[in-house]
């Protein structure tokens, strides 16, 4: 899959394609099988001195409004629904089996982020989607439980074998320690980052959900050409 500036991502058959001004692009590693073995990242890395610019966050923060990240116009609904509730590891661990129980995985052509915690909270209606579509929605959902803002967020990661290639994005949950745990995540359920293939490149929470940051020894400005993936394309630091 690939992002594109203010534009439909479009996806080859290799899920490599280019277009337009894209900052993120292939999700090669959304499908369920990467190859790479090596351990993901307990905690966030250390930032960049300043935010990165992800335009495909800015256009679904335009389409989805700020509800997205305050459940305002679900939560009276969700305090009496059968839907878990609190700020632990055993709710949002529920609310993403919730979730994966009625997503199905498809790798799309014309992509969007799409949360679509509506069609969850608001029908019986299943959803399909591809890695960002599925952790936007369960992320959403968790803040209706009450889990605060500052503890959940989305990280896009490097799963396969170079560690400066991105390919991936999930939600994320810290608990009280400061242990990442994946969330919405296409490779499997809630488990410890550490546990998984997932390397931080980029990620943002909640609270302040304007603000991309990237690891501080991750190239955006010097050698970009030489060195950046297929994610980084029409990258610019704020």
């Amino acid at each position: 899959m690939v992002f594109t500036f203010s534009s439909p991502r479009i996806i080859s058959a290799a899920c490599k394609a280019l277009t337009g001004l894209a900052i993120i692009g292939s999700l090669s590693a959304c499908v369920q099988q990467p190859t790479a073995r090596f351990q993901g990242t307990s905690y966030l890395p250390h930032s960049s001195s300043k935010p990165v610019y992800i335009p495909q966050s800015i256009d679904m923060d335009t389409a989805a409004g700020p509800e997205l990240y305050t459940c305002a116009d679900w939560r009276d609904a969700y305090s009496v629904s059968h839907w878990p509730q609190g700020n632990s590891l055993q709710v949002v661990s529920q609310i993403d089996a919730m979730v994966r129980d009625r997503f199905h995985y498809l790798r799309e052509e014309v992509d969007f982020w799409r949360p679509m915690h509506n069609t969850i909270l608001g029908t019986q209606d299943h959803f399909a989607g591809d890695c960002d579509d599925l952790a936007a929605t369960t992320a959403a959902i968790a803040v209706c439980a009450g889990v605060p803002k500052d503890k959940i967020g989305f990280a896009i990661s490097s799963t396969q074998g170079d560690p400066n290639e991105a390919d991936h994005m999930i939600a994320f949950f810290k608990d009280n320690d400061g242990t990442l745990y994946t969330l919405g995540d296409t490779q499997g359920g809630v488990r410890p980052m550490a546990n998984t293939r997932n390397r931080v490149i980029y990620w943002k929470y909640f609270s302040t959900h304007d603000q991309w940051w990237a690891r501080e020894d991750y190239p955006l400005q010097k050698d970009r050409e030489k060195n950046m993936s297929s994610w980084e394309v029409g990258a610019s630091p704020l």
